[in-house]
């Protein structure tokens, strides 16, 4: 296996951008510490990649922060701005500014973030959408850990390496869809996002073995669809044809439309259907009518703690891959009732 410039750097007993600045010969290095990089990489016979070139402390005080997204604008999801609170917190305290890196409707072959590494723009990167196994941007990203360039991804982790932020997803949207069980709901529809498309096959078969009398409908919500008719088309046809008694929706920013549909449809909430959803922000959902109950996943945290292991990174080099996983926590309120008869 290649070593990679963390090999040289803990061989050599200093950080990555020690090693960085001896390979660039872009700041004063001294010269015991000098001589231990430079025998370090002709141990390995180490040869950077294009990614290790960047790794140089470029003073620039920029962090990349990577979103691939199918919705209208990143700026409608709280999700997202919940996250780059967290992550502008952390910035602004030691001095940081971000840049948005926007990608629209490009998950499968999205990876924009290498222009911005190989141009030196940014001192690090956070990657906050799902990488999808396979595509170019698992390549980059691959590359990018290979190659010791501070980095964290947010979201399931899928790769040995690297550092890495997560809150459960598959585990709070198969709670979800237990919770419903549990009170007699036996045809549930589910409304999610195209990027969580790979990450809700694995809920689906485990609700399948766990409860084989449950029958889920899977509604993925892309960029192409009116967002409102689609809604009500779903709702309609999934309460009224296929007698569906609960909705699930992996985002609260489409709540609003779901409840407002089913005033419109003539469909009670709990009487008639019953609604959970996931919030970002703390008590979102209670500030609903009824109030919604909702698993509370913590994303202005999760952009805190991202920021933190980045900053790290950047100025000392991480000894070890860093591995954060966040807890989620379920809010009963007023919009799940007892199902009588399944």
């Amino acid at each position: 296996m290649r070593a990679s410039i963390k090999d040289v750097a803990k061989r050599a007993g200093v950080s990555i951008s020690t090693v960085s600045r001896v390979m660039n010969k872009s700041a004063p290095v001294d010269k015991e510490k000098t001589a231990a990089v430079k025998e370090a990489i002709q141990h390995y016979n180490y040869q950077p990649n294009q990614f290790g070139r960047g790794l140089v402390k470029q003073n620039s005080q920029m962090v990349g922060v990577y979103i691939a997204h199918t919705f209208d604008s990143l700026f409608d999801s709280t999700y997202y701005l919940e996250l780059l609170k967290g992550i502008q917190t952390v910035l602004d305290h030691y001095n940081y500014s971000m840049v948005i890196i926007n990608e629209k409707d490009n998950l499968k072959t999205g990876n924009r973030f290498v222009d911005y590494v190989n141009q030196k723009k940014i001192d690090g990167l956070i990657i906050t959408s799902s990488i999808i196994p396979g595509s170019e941007a698992e390549n980059s990203y691959n590359d990018l850990v290979k190659g010791g360039y501070p980095t964290v991804y947010i979201g399931k982790r899928f790769h040995k390496e690297g550092n890495n932020v997560y809150a459960q997803y598959e585990d709070y949207m198969y709670q979800m869809i237990k919770e419903f069980y549990m009170v007699g709901h036996r045809r549930v529809l589910l409304f999610i996002y195209e990027g969580h498309k790979e990450y809700i096959q694995a809920v689906h078969k485990k609700v399948q073995k766990n409860m084989p009398n449950l029958k889920l409908f899977l509604h993925i919500q892309s960029s192409n669809d009116n967002p409102r008719e689609e809604f009500k088309k779903q709702i309609h046809n999934h309460v009224y044809k296929l007698g569906c008694t609960a909705i699930g929706c992996s985002d609260m920013d489409y709540i609003h439309l779901i409840i407002g549909n089913c005033i419109e449809l003539g469909i009670r909430i709990p009487e008639d259907i019953s609604i959970i959803s996931v919030e970002h922000k703390k008590e979102e959902g209670a500030n609903c009518f009824p109030p919604i109950n909702a698993f509370y996943v913590p994303a202005q945290e999760m952009g805190k703690i991202a920021a933190k292991v980045l900053i790290t990174d950047i100025e000392e080099g991480n000894k070890a891959n860093v591995f954060k996983e966040l807890e989620t926590k379920y809010s009963q309120r007023e919009s799940v009732t007892i199902k009588k008869n399944g």
